[in-house]
């Protein structure tokens, strides 16, 4: 081999090094970006439509509202770009003009959320939905 073949072969070397450094931080940085998960809940006429509006599958196993708390035995899923609903509470049951309510799902990854909320009283007939953030945590149901 001469000087030069050899100065050829190091260099390749190194740059085989550095295109793969830089492949597995963009991988990295795609990873992160695929596991977004995130929720809309709002009213639609006597349901709440929850639409998965993240970058990964979400399950439904649980939800919790006024006078409704209902548990799946199969899990609901809520594909990404669609949505599930669950009954909107009697609004002539609230005592205060909010209540609290609670969507307890999984991912695809099975890592757990919990999705909380309220609905706000604006009339008999009329309500507002207004959201906290989707927090990681291990629940049971």
């Amino acid at each position: 081999m001469t000087k030069l073949e050899i100065l050829f072969a190091i260099i390749n070397i190194v740059a085989i090094v550095i295109i793969g450094i830089f492949q597995i931080k963009i991988n990295h940085k795609l990873t992160k970006l695929e596991g977004v998960v995130a929720i809309n809940a709002e009213p639609n006429g006597n349901k709440i439509t929850i639409r998965n509006v993240g970058k990964v599958n979400l399950y439904l196993h649980k939800f919790e509202t006024l006078g409704n708390n209902h548990s799946f035995k199969k899990p609901r899923l809520i594909a990404l770009n669609s949505w599930y609903w669950i009954p909107f509470p009697n609004l002539s049951a609230f005592t205060s003009n909010e209540s609290e309510f609670k969507l307890y799902l999984t991912d695809e990854f099975n890592k757990k959320y919990i999705f909380t909320g309220g609905i706000q009283k604006q009339d008999e007939e009329t309500a507002t939905i207004w959201s906290h953030k989707l927090e990681p945590i291990k629940w049971k149901i």
